[in-house]
């Protein structure tokens, strides 16, 4: 067991290492996407009236890849902003990134095991951008349910997701019953009662990659974030 795992913790380390200096070295590996929130305007937007509105205590990232996305969320709210990333060069890339800023803690690990460990015996409200699904790696039913199962205040906001009447924005599709629709998340949302969202924006009025999203509100801040302009609530089955 041990020849076995031996190499895969060096290769971990040393790919740890190579995005830490990566992430101080060169800048220019940042913002491939178009910069936070996939350089989409009206999304940032989204983002930046649901932290005006409500009281958020502290925010999780999953997913945080570059971090590309981590500093705008950390600049809404109070508290910190812990960013999650199971990759070990992404993960080392985003720590020398942030590495001087206090309000941002990069972790590492499978988010359906450290986001539990965060929201342990607290009330929030919470802000959680979740964007850790990857190929055959979808999280986002049990990150879901461990929000749901805590009985905390929080806001999900759910990237890569597919709009209803709206195809000119993306989302992932991995296969047969792993696409990234409403469908997908019905059951843990209808076991929650958690309230459901979109961008009130049309895609052919967004910017950057035009990605698409949903946002999911526990009960006691649906009524908030329904009065947002920026998003409309989802009336369907669920």
């Amino acid at each position: 067991m041990r020849n076995l795992l031996g190499p895969i913790v060096l290769s971990d380390f040393v790919a740890f290492w190579a995005g830490f200096a990566m992430g101080w070295l060169h800048p220019g590996m940042r913002n491939v996407f178009g910069g936070p929130m996939n350089g989409q305007q009206a999304r940032r937007r989204m983002v930046e009236s649901l932290c005006a509105t409500i009281p958020f205590t502290d925010a999780v990232e999953t997913g945080s890849y570059r971090g590309d996305s981590t500093g705008f969320l950390a600049r809404g709210i109070p508290g910190t902003l812990f960013t999650i990333e199971l990759q070990p060069f992404d993960y080392g890339f985003s720590k020398a990134r942030y590495l001087l800023v206090r309000s941002v803690r990069c972790l590492r690990g499978d988010s359906r095991v450290v986001l539990p460990t965060l929201i342990a015996g607290s009330e929030g409200p919470w802000l959680l951008y979740l964007d850790a699904h990857w190929n055959e790696e979808l999280p986002l039913i049990e990150e879901i349910d461990c929000i749901g199962k805590a009985g905390i205040a929080a806001v999900l906001v759910i990237d890569d997701f597919e709009v209803p009447g709206d195809p000119g924005y993306g989302f992932d599709d991995y296969g047969s019953g792993k696409a990234l629709r409403l469908e997908f998340i019905e059951p843990v949302v209808r076991r929650h009662g958690l309230a459901v969202f979109f961008p009130a924006v049309p895609s052919d009025a967004e910017t950057g990659a035009c990605r698409g999203c949903v946002v999911l509100a526990t009960p006691d801040l649906a009524y908030q974030v329904a009065k947002l302009p920026t998003l409309r609530r989802f009336e369907g089955p669920t």
